[in-house]
């Protein structure tokens, strides 16, 4: 699902249908067999499930600048870190279709968007 800039805004999943949802086709008349439901992003967060912890790595290059550049780079990488924690679903679809080069700043990827959103508001909120 894409937004009129084309900009991704999640993404529809499929899940193996219930056993109500079975029985009511069923009792309809259709088989279920080999059937799936589609469901949004947001649906899908349910069953996709971050594991581990989130784990920012940064090169002790950084560490040798000033406050603000380090600040605003920890706020790109919490960016991505926040957006994997709320939309957990899109964020894995974007780590299968994404390239890994890119470190989630693929065309369109709402990851690195999301990252380089939230440097730009600590970067402004820096004076």
């Amino acid at each position: 699902m894409k937004n009129n800039k084309g900009n991704v805004l999640g993404a529809l999943f499929k899940r193996n249908l219930s056993f109500d949802e079975q029985e009511k086709m069923r009792s309809e008349g259709e088989k279920p067999n080999g059937k799936n439901k589609l469901i949004s992003s947001d649906e899908a967060k349910d069953y996709v499930k971050l594991s581990g912890d989130v784990n920012i790595f940064l090169d002790g290059k950084l560490l040798e600048g000033d406050s603000k550049e380090l600040t605003s780079i920890l706020g790109h990488e919490f960016g991505h870190a926040a957006f994997s924690a709320n939309f957990t679903a899109t964020a894995w679809l974007w780590s299968l279709i994404g390239d890994i080069q890119k470190q989630g700043h693929d065309l369109n990827n709402p990851n690195g968007k999301a990252a380089d959103f939230e440097e730009k508001k600590t970067r402004d909120g820096i004076k």
